[in-house]
């Protein structure tokens, strides 16, 4: 798989610019003139100015500390009911790719990078659907890496300077990073290949076992409402599945449950 690789020394957004990457290459694609091989853009500065996370939030990227890296996919063989499988799959690549600074780091669902307790990086995934198929995948991360003091109003932040006390070479690690987000995705093409509709399955223990409070009784916000609970399963849809006191298995979907965290 060949790589695009695309830095910035400052820009509005990263997914922004794969998305217009993605836009010309299918272009190209449709006119028979692009070459059999996938490729994969890779687009990366540490100076974002209006980075995006799920469901609409902003991520604060700071100036020449942090790191922003989208890539951009054009699948040849990828439905909708697979995304969340493949969300699952590159999610727990960057979990395996954070361990290599420590054993702390457990992804807050659905694909938030949480070390201690706090948060080290937002994921987003973005697509164009057309026929069934996934068209055009958008992978985005921001990954808080040297930063040494956050803005007041952000609720839970850390930086792997503040777990570690190590400052990084941001070149480096977008490199590092995205070539491990890459072979996950790679991993993943292959499994589905093999496996079709059953490659699910093959993530979702390893995605399960890294999900902050995976099995413990917690408290949450659910549609408004308090709720305590443990989280028990995820279903193909992405939706996650907690057990209350009482029983109860509530089936919640982003935006629908907060987690109250101390």
């Amino acid at each position: 798989m060949h790589l695009d690789w695309h830095y910035y020394p400052e820009t509005g957004s990263t997914q922004d610019l794969a998305k217009e990457w993605g836009r010309g290459r299918m272009a190209c694609r449709l006119s028979q003139e692009e070459d059999a091989e996938e490729a994969v853009a890779v687009f990366y500065t540490f100076n974002q100015g209006k980075g995006r996370g799920q469901a609409g939030n902003t991520w604060f990227c700071g100036q020449d500390r942090n790191l922003a890296l989208s890539l951009g996919f054009l699948p040849r063989a990828l439905d909708t009911g697979s995304l969340f499988a493949l969300d699952m799959a590159l999610s727990s690549g960057v979990r395996r790719f954070a361990l290599r600074f420590g054993p702390d780091f457990c992804l807050k669902w659905p694909n938030d990078l949480y070390a201690k307790g706090k948060k080290m990086a937002g994921i987003l995934m973005e697509t164009r659907v057309q026929g069934g198929g996934v068209q055009e995948l958008y992978w985005g991360i921001g990954w808080n890496v040297n930063q040494k003091l956050f803005p007041e109003q952000l609720p839970n932040p850390v930086s792997l300077w503040q777990y570690d006390g190590r400052t990084r070479d941001l070149e480096t690690m977008a490199r590092d990073l995205a070539l491990a987000v890459v072979l996950a995705y790679e991993d993943f093409c292959r499994k589905q290949r093999e496996a079709g509709a059953g490659v699910f399955g093959l993530y979702k223990q390893e995605y399960l076992e890294s999900l902050l409070f995976y099995g413990e009784d917690r408290d949450y916000m659910y549609k408004g409402n308090f709720l305590r609970a443990r989280i028990e399963d995820v279903d193909e849809d992405g939706y996650l599945l907690l057990r209350d006191t009482s029983g109860r298995l509530v089936r919640a979907g982003i935006k629908e449950l907060q987690y109250l965290l101390r």
